[in-house]
């Protein structure tokens, strides 16, 4: 059991609701289940309850179990002294406010349907395995979990824009892009990195190999001395090897770039990143990465702007992905990671920029032109639903997952729902 199901089943009643009693035995009455707080504070706002036959407004707590209230400090903070009930699964201390109230408490482990019980308990990763389910049910609450995804992502960026990077759509396009070239395992650096780069000395290095050596040099590479690229122990000796050990002039000509760069402008602090190699196969270190979005940046810099513009091929932007568009000592990009970076990075920017109204036209568009992705969570959820055909339905696939079936709110969702039932009525 865990609080985010407790929140999916007080949204929803789906408890016996016949004959409610608090703790200490007072009769409950739910008129008002409250609405959803998505900020601090009580997780219901303005529930109105009777308590033994008075009425009562106000917010409405959860845990798992009681004696969390106490652990969270809530009776310490006076937000949480308009809490009119506490429900929890478990009771195992009664609890008070910051004014030495006692909070009714309302028990929900023996209310519960057994089967929704089964459910949120299961250890199984998708709870509806085994279950028929309806294709009509799955086209709409595939569009409901790929919107759901992508509206948090574009909250998420819109965020980092304004408060991170200074309202510059320009550094912002750079930390998205960035992100999708290092993928999964080191995309969070991404932000990292970009807070240190000199928009100036991007736009203005005036060759390919300068803005390299800037890149790698804050990204902690590139060291007179004890420099990792030359260390026979790192693991990055192998993965560069015509940056620096079979070209070592090339290696040289980086270092000397970035040390002049360091001088000119004064960058006396640069950001300790830790790169993460775990379960990262050696073509996609992030050195790597790092180099093969240095060479793409170096021709798109002052582009971004077209980029951004939804009437921008697709088939123009992967282009710039092909072979011919990196120099000789960059590893060029395969297939599946040229999708990965049009869908994480092109796609997701047209996405955000364009008027609410018409992003999910456009976004459905454009997945439509990409072949469906291999990884592993839509290889995962495919048991269940139908095979992706393109990168609009293996995005919905991994959707579905992350919002719905990893952390199991099956109540919220369409399949869910229609095989559980909203109420825990027999």
């Amino acid at each position: 059991m865990n609080e985010f199901i407790l929140h999916d089943i007080w949204l929803h009643q789906s408890f016996l609701p016949h004959e409610l009693k608090t703790h200490n035995g007072q009769s409950l009455s739910i008129l008002n289940k409250g609405h959803y707080n998505y900020t601090d504070g009580p997780d219901f706002r303005s529930a109105q309850l009777s308590i033994n036959q008075e009425l009562i407004t106000g917010d409405i707590e959860i845990h798992v179990k009681s004696s969390e209230w106490y652990h969270h400090k809530h009776h310490k903070d006076s937000a949480y002294n308009n809490v009119i009930l506490h429900v929890v699964y478990t009771h195992d201390k009664p609890t008070f406010n910051q004014l030495g109230m006692q909070i009714p408490t309302l028990i929900l482990s023996n209310r519960l349907n057994p089967a929704i019980l089964r459910t949120v308990l299961s250890k199984k990763q998708f709870l509806c395995s085994g279950k028929p389910i309806d294709l009509s049910l799955w086209q709409n609450q595939s569009k409901i979990s790929l919107i759901q995804r992508y509206d948090k992502k574009r909250m998420h960026i819109e965020t980092i824009h304004r408060q991170t990077l200074g309202n510059d759509w320009w550094l912002t396009s750079v930390w998205i892009f960035l992100k999708a070239f290092l993928g999964n395992h080191n995309g969070e650096n991404a932000l990292v990195l970009v807070k240190n780069v000199n928009k100036r000395i991007v736009l203005s290095c005036d060759s390919e190999i300068k803005l390299i050596s800037y890149l790698l040099g804050i990204g902690g590479w590139l060291k007179p001395t004890n420099n990792p690229l030359m260390d026979s122990n790192s693991k990055s000796t192998n993965s560069l090897p015509l940056l620096g050990i079979e070209n070592p002039n090339i290696l040289s000509q980086l270092i000397q770039y970035f040390e002049f760069i360091k001088s000119k402008y004064q960058l006396k602090r640069l950001p300790e990143i830790s790169w993460n190699y775990k379960q990262v196969r050696p073509h996609s270190f992030p050195e790597i990465r790092l180099l093969q979005f240095a060479s793409w940046l170096y021709k798109h810099r002052n582009l971004m702007d077209n980029l951004l513009n939804p009437n921008y091929p697709i088939s123009e932007f992967k282009k710039s992905l092909s072979p011919s568009e990196f120099n000789q000592y960059t590893p060029t990009i395969g297939e599946a990671k040229k999708n990965d970076i049009l869908i994480n990075g092109f796609i997701l920017l047209q996405f955000c920029k364009q008027n609410p109204t018409d992003a999910t036209a456009l976004l459905n568009n454009l997945l439509l032109q990409l072949p469906a992705e291999k990884n592993k969570i839509a290889k995962q959820i495919e048991c269940l639903l139908p095979t992706a055909q393109n990168a609009l339905n293996s995005q919905q696939l991994i959707s579905q997952f992350q919002e719905f079936c990893l952390v199991k709110t099956c109540l919220n969702c369409q399949i869910g729902s229609n095989i559980l039932g909203r109420t825990s009525i027999p």
